[in-house]
């Protein structure tokens, strides 16, 4: 459960950050590109729905390949202990 809610948390945090990277991109590096901002922007408001989905997906991958790490470095401490 740990999981997931962390998971849905941090889905909740993906538009203020995507808006940040947005803004950063446009701010630092792109700075010849600002007119391009605005398009940018409503193309990411257009695709909310299949970029949220992928943030889903993508979490729930990160947060289980983190979770299965922790557990097999458990296991192979628990069973050099028992040896």
């Amino acid at each position: 459960m740990i999981i997931v809610g962390l998971t849905f948390m941090s889905v909740m945090l993906f538009e203020p950050f995507e808006t940040l990277l947005l803004w950063i991109t446009m701010n630092t590096c792109c700075r010849k590109d600002r007119k391009l901002q605005t398009l940018v922007n409503k193309n990411l408001e257009g695709h909310r729905n299949r970029n949220s989905k992928t943030s889903i997906m993508f979490t729930l991958a990160m947060s289980f390949t983190i979770f299965s790490a922790s557990a097999f470095s458990l296991i192979s401490t628990m069973i050099s202990s028992e040896a």
